[in-house]
């Protein structure tokens, strides 16, 4: 529980809240404490700043608030409004400082409170002009505070604090408003307020007996409390004081020295989070850690089971196999010979029969001497007699294709033509017949008599097989092996 000291002209008081009830205590609590002064040391000062920034500035300022506030580090600097361009907003012209120059019995209050962590110092003044602030009252405002035995008046004029004083022994109502007025009438002669007949806003802070009379006399208007006291007025504005106090305003004065344990145990409680965290993380990483390496464990010795298993059966196969008089790698390559030689075989069937639709086309067409074998890797397609042919056509018009086949199937055959024909119907049928072989998918014509006629190298006036001085004509071709079943060509 935070406990609050109030350190004014009469002396020092602890206070503690209760419930919603702030009750005078002998002690400080346990629980961190905060400092509310209400002092004459208590000022503002205005200072002017040249148009520099960065550590320029900060120097500037600290010096400035040395030479102004002496020999005390209570000092704040208080948030300024700024009117000007962007540059004034950057680096604003003019600064408030507040300062409390009531360092030894600041000091002394805060000794004698030995291990008690100290939040911070506090100046009353500034909780007024914080109050002050709200968006609800004018900006040029007198704010009265009638404390036990002294009246503190603060002046905010444009919502900038210009003036505090503490009258001491100032409590009933013709005193208070007779100091407010002697206040305007100071700030008129030193030229910060324009003279007027118009009435002062005063907010105050306190209601002593027939004050508001007091004050129509000395020509000032009493404002309404701001929020959240507009409906409901405290019935000692020192507790509302408090309770701002125990929130930790902006505003605060003491230098770290005094507010290190405090700081140290704020901060504790997050270092010791974060600490659990990471060790409950390092936890969690270790076990994953741990629950690897048994899994990994787990594996090599299953893998281990399993290598000792294949080392088993492989004995028991090459005990097998000795048992059979065969070495394995016969009997892979015997596997391999069936599997790329015997069961991939060419059909003979399909090839014959590719070769019948062809020839059906010529009715007087009949096969003889035919010769079907597979080619041997290297070996010359047709014996080598196609080595130096002249390309056909059909294939010098044709695209580039892929390179063949490592294995080929080679057919030679003879054709015998029964039909009584001239020599430029023999050239036709013989050119038609090759024509048509070559249209069938994957086929290679080696050798084609259609070329030997139409390069004249017959010999015997070009007669067919069959007659007496005829030159035989044989048709050499390849095709691809394995391949798809071969389509002749249309007819």
């Amino acid at each position: 529980m935070k406990t609050v000291l109030y350190l004014s002209s009469s002396g020092v008081q602890y206070w503690c809240k209760s419930g919603n009830t702030w009750q005078a205590q002998d002690s400080a609590g346990a629980g961190p404490v905060c400092l509310l002064s209400n002092l004459p040391e208590e000022g503002f000062e205005e200072i002017k700043i040249p148009r520099i920034f960065g550590s320029d500035r900060n120097n500037f300022i600290r010096r400035q608030l040395a030479s102004r506030f002496l020999d005390t580090p209570y000092t704040s600097l208080l948030k300024t409004p700024v009117t000007g361009g962007l540059m004034d907003h950057l680096a604003p012209p003019r600064q408030i400082a507040f300062g409390l120059e009531a360092a030894q019995r600041i000091n002394a209050a805060l000794g004698a409170l030995g291990p008690v962590p100290i939040e911070g110092v506090w100046a009353t003044s500034l909780l007024l002009a914080q109050v002050a602030n709200h968006k609800s009252l004018p900006p040029d405002l007198f704010v009265v505070f009638p404390d036990v035995d002294a009246l503190r008046i603060v002046f905010v004029k444009q919502h900038v604090p210009v003036l505090t004083r503490l009258i001491p022994t100032v409590v009933q109502a013709p005193d208070v408003a007779a100091e407010i007025t002697r206040t305007v009438r100071y700030l008129e002669n030193n030229r910060v307020l324009e003279r007027s007949s118009e009435p002062r806003n005063v907010l105050l802070l306190g209601n002593p007996p027939e004050i508001d009379l007091w004050l129509k006399n000395e020509n000032l208007k009493r404002l309404t409390a701001p929020p959240p006291w507009h409906k409901t007025e405290p019935v000692d504005w020192r507790f509302a004081l408090f309770d701002r106090v125990v929130a930790a305003p902006a505003g605060q004065l003491a230098p770290l020295s005094w507010r290190s344990r405090f700081v140290a145990n704020r901060l504790r409680a997050p270092v010791y989070v974060a600490s659990g965290l990471c060790l409950l993380l390092a936890v969690v990483v270790a076990a994953d850690n741990l629950n690897q390496i048994a899994t990994d464990y787990s594996n090599k010795q299953d893998i281990e089971l399993r290598n000792r298993s294949h080392e088993t059966q492989i004995n028991e196969i090459n005990l097998k196999i000795a048992g059979f008089g065969v070495s394995a790698d016969e009997v892979r390559q015997a596997v391999m010979l069936e599997q790329t030689e015997l069961a991939n075989a060419p059909s003979l069937s399909s090839h014959l029969q590719l070769l019948s639709e062809t020839i059906s086309s010529f009715g007087s067409f009949r096969l003889v001497d035919l010769d079907w074998h597979i080619l041997n890797k290297g070996q010359e397609v047709c014996g080598g007699a196609a080595a130096e042919r002249a390309p056909s056509a059909n294939e010098a018009q044709a695209e580039p294709v892929q390179a063949l086949p490592t294995r080929q199937v080679e057919i030679s055959f003879q054709i015998v033509d029964l039909l009584e024909r001239g020599e430029r119907a023999k050239m036709q049928a013989i050119t038609s017949f090759s024509a048509k072989l070559t249209q069938v998918q994957g086929l290679k014509l080696q050798l084609d008599p259609a070329k030997v006629l139409a390069l004249g190298s017959l010999s015997g006036g070009g007669a067919l097989i069959g007659r007496s001085g005829d030159k035989p004509l044989i048709w050499c071709l390849t095709m691809p092996w394995p391949a798809s079943n071969p389509k002749p060509g249309p007819t």
